[in-house]
């Protein structure tokens, strides 16, 4: 565990003030000791190994005790390491290939004597393995990679684990995109749950419901892989040949919409109450820690889990999750931008709740994104964006049957508040513009009680006073 210049990083997030890491693990060398590796059931069902080579052959041992040469994973140096090193965290779990197993396994790891509280960036070179062919092996997996914050480090963080016994927010993602719901955040005392992207309280009891937690929606089918939202962001690629001459198995391609086989920027931020998922600047969810208990003395973990009980197949060992560069930034108190979000032509209170997100832009450079999630016309909303970040700059907003609309900022340091912004409707196929294509497309879905963009004014029905909105609007466009 080493402080790091990281100038450049710091530039690149917009923290211009940023001259080091308040907490950096390059794994280059054994660490094991600084580390606590906890499991949600017998320690030899998990492997974690605190300075693995991941490129080149290394010694082993078979079944039997005999030393063995074992075939490098042929995997290059991670993104964001110096000097070509190919040295970092492997996490492997479900070893146990029993075929009388039923065990929902799982292990995490934290830093001995962490604690991270305040606004922070925490980031990771991130590798995501799977057995192949492509693009999802003979079975599939339901093994799950995680990395969050907020645990003391006195138990496993997992799926699997009681509710009681979580006490951290982390994202957790399939390996193989192969599960009817890849993409999930767990909590403490609950979940946001993988069925519809809400969270619940203690106990899974249906109360406290927050939607607007996965940027794809709430729904269940968008959190598969195969939804538009995570197949556009991470398209298939194939296998990395140089896996395959160590490893014939490795061929095929990935799922869409799944992480593997490519290293990958995971990054959580906190700010405020607010904490965000990102993997290679994609954002997976935002979370309001209000509805959350983390421990009084939280620390970062990364994990690998099973999600359910089957014995192990894997007998190549080529189910994992690597982790390299993992770094945590301590950054300053944030600005707030606040006023009042207008979705025009819509009831007083929504049948289904509107989530307008927002890309806070200085040029090409996003320097805060997250949601409003609109329960009735007029909603308040409060952006955060590094203190640091000064000057002009523009907030994007755009979402549902809404025009896309810009809102200029600049950006002192300070608070302010910019007022209303108003949200123009009609735009149902979010192309931006409001045509007679969203005429027909009201006309098609007429009638639905669904949660959809045609239902404009969100009284939760598609009916005539949709029609009307979209003609009222015509001809309106997104800001450009």
């Amino acid at each position: 565990m080493k402080a790091l210049s990281l100038l450049a990083f710091g530039a690149a997030l917009g923290i211009t003030s940023v001259a080091w890491a308040d907490f950096f693990e390059d794994f280059d060398t054994d660490t094991s000791a600084n580390w606590i590796v906890l499991t949600s059931d017998g320690q030899t069902d998990h492997e974690a190994n605190f300075s693995l080579d991941y490129f080149n052959d290394r010694s082993g041992f078979d079944i039997f005790g005999n030393p063995i040469t074992i075939p490098g994973f042929k995997i290059p140096s991670a993104p964001n390491s110096t000097g070509g090193t190919t040295k970092g965290l492997l996490l492997r779990t479900n070893l146990v290939n029993n075929a009388s197993a039923s065990i929902v396994s799982g292990l995490s790891t934290s830093a001995i004597g962490q604690v991270f509280t305040g606004n922070f960036v925490m980031t990771a070179d991130v590798w995501l393995n799977y057995l192949g062919p492509g693009p999802v092996g003979g079975s599939g997996t339901t093994q799950l990679a995680a990395m969050g914050w907020g645990t003391e480090g006195t138990v496993a963080q997992t799926n699997a684990n009681s509710l009681s016994g979580r006490d951290s927010v982390f994202l957790a993602t399939t390996l193989d995109g192969g599960s009817a719901v890849d993409w999930r955040i767990y909590a403490k005392d609950s979940r946001f749950t993988v069925a519809n992207g809400y969270y619940y309280g203690a106990g899974n009891s249906s109360t406290n419901v927050v939607s607007g937690v996965y940027a794809s929606g709430d729904t269940g089918a968008n959190l598969n892989s195969a939804h538009s939202y995570w197949s556009t962001a991470y398209p298939s690629i194939a296998l990395p040949a140089d896996q395959a001459l160590n490893y014939p198995s490795q061929t095929g391609t990935t799922n869409p919409g799944s992480v593997g086989f490519k290293w990958r920027v995971w990054k959580v931020t906190k700010t405020g109450d607010t904490l965000t998922f990102h993997i290679d600047d994609v954002l997976i969810g935002t979370v309001d820690l209000t509805f959350c208990t983390v421990s009084a003395n939280p620390n970062l973990l990364v994990a690998m889990m099973d999600s359910n009980g089957n014995a192990a197949v894997d007998s190549t060992g080529l189910n994992f999750m690597l982790v390299d560069n993992l770094r945590v930034t301590m950054t300053a108190p944030d600005q707030h931008v606040t006023g009042t979000l207008s979705l025009g032509d819509t009831v007083g209170t929504f049948g289904f709740a509107r989530n307008i997100s927002y890309d806070v832009m200085q040029g090409t450079t996003v320097l805060a994104s997250g949601s409003v999630v609109a329960n009735s016309p007029n909603t308040s909303f409060d952006v955060d964006v590094p203190a640091a970040a000064t000057g002009a700059a523009t907030i994007v907003w755009n979402g549902s049957s809404f025009l896309r609309r810009h809102t200029a900022v600049s950006l002192t340091g300070s608070n302010q508040a910019v007022g209303n912004v108003m949200m123009q409707n009609g735009d149902v196929d979010e192309s931006g513009e409001v045509d007679a294509a969203d005429i027909d497309q009201v006309i098609a879905d007429f009638g639905s009680t669904s949660d959809i963009n045609s239902d404009t004014d969100a009284n939760g029905e598609v009916d005539a006073a949709d029609i009307d909105i979209v003609i009222a609007n015509f001809g309106g466009t997104d800001d450009v």
